[in-house]
């Protein structure tokens, strides 16, 4: 009788002792899980941009056909008798600041075109993603998100080679693009997108300021905004997809004047020219030094000097440590509570 008592206490204190071990072994477990997870998640594929294209071919036309959606619109108070253009001009004299509320005031009400709600005017209404591969890889990045916004710079006209116009028609999200060359935005005002448009360019400091651009040996003088003062005017802090494709302007420059702060960035896509196949390019190194994550690099095939980053923003360590914890804790307290009933089990 005593013996079997001494083997029931035995049992008992060997459960007891192996209840810290094995949340021990937990705890590495899943230290282990988020390290891992998150040197996977900043680890880079470089990818030819014709390998991207099977994802969304051609789709069928009643797919498209019901998919338009009424963008969102905002209020403007346009004076007729007020001189913006010469108040524009006077604040790019006195490099007034990107927080400065008149010049705001200015982009929103008169250098800003709202959304049109007339149908659509493509080349290729029938086509999912005309930007040669990006959008695919965004949309599954994004995890084929809904209702987002996008800012997409280029020199294109909205159309051909767009990353945004996939997720405009498919996702149902509200944007901006802008586009600096007249003629371009002339096309792309004749696109009839659902997005807010303006004929202007980043600015490469944090002031406005004015460039002189030149399309066909002809030289036009175009002003140029920070990107802050154009998501104040907008009024929103959050961009899911930022599409920088500005034709071989100084991107780093654009990049480096954006108050990553103060504007929320998820995905960042750049296109830029530059031999660098198998090493990174200087805006990548800036991005990633700032908490962004290079997920893919995609290279054209006929001219593999063009390529086009995409970064995604780093997650959080300290949230995602704050996860393992609460995980560990919670996993740790149903080891407790099992062994506690076998514990009791065995005492019974």
């Amino acid at each position: 009788m005593g013996t079997k008592s001494d083997e029931i206490v035995t049992m008992m204190r060997g459960n007891k002792s192996s209840i810290p071990s094995i949340i021990g072994t937990v705890t590495v477990f899943l230290i282990l899980l988020f390290i891992y997870l998150n040197y996977t998640s900043s680890s880079e594929a470089q990818l030819s941009m014709k390998s991207l294209m099977p994802l969304y071919p051609y789709t069928r036309r009643k797919l498209i056909k019901h998919i338009d959606f009424k963008p969102d619109t905002f209020k403007q108070t346009v004076d007729p008798h007020f001189d913006f253009r010469r108040t524009t001009q006077e604040l790019i004299d006195q490099q007034s600041s990107m927080y400065d509320k008149q010049m705001i005031s200015i982009i929103r009400n008169y250098i800003i075109y709202q959304p049109t709600l007339e149908g659509y005017r493509l080349d290729n209404k029938y086509q999912f993603d005309v930007s040669g591969g990006q959008s695919a890889a965004v949309d599954n990045i994004l995890r084929f998100k809904k209702d987002g916004f996008y800012v997409e710079c280029c020199t294109t006209d909205g159309e051909k080679d767009s990353t945004s116009l996939f997720f405009e028609r498919v996702r149902k999200w509200n944007g901006l693009v802008i586009s600096p060359e007249p003629e371009k935005f002339t096309a792309l005002q004749m696109k009839h997108r659902k997005a807010a448009i303006m004929n202007s360019c980043l600015s490469d400091s944090e002031h406005p300021v004015k460039k002189t651009i030149t399309v066909k040996d002809k030289q036009t003088e175009i002003h140029c905004y920070p990107l802050y003062s154009i998501m104040a005017a907008l009024e929103r802090r959050t961009i899911d997809l930022f599409a920088l494709d500005v034709g071989g302007i100084d991107e780093l420059s654009i990049v480096k004047a954006i108050p990553f702060n103060k504007i929320n960035i998820e995905i960042l896509t750049v296109r830029f020219r530059g031999e660098i196949r198998h090493y990174k390019s200087e805006i990548q190194l800036y991005l990633e030094s700032i908490g962004y994550d290079t997920v893919l690099k995609l290279i054209k095939e006929d001219d593999d000097s063009v390529h086009h980053l995409i970064l995604k923003r780093r997650g959080s360590w300290i949230t995602s440590i704050v996860f393992c914890v609460i995980l560990t804790s919670v996993v740790s307290l149903f080891i407790y509570l099992y062994c506690k009933k076998r514990k009791s089990t065995i005492s019974l």
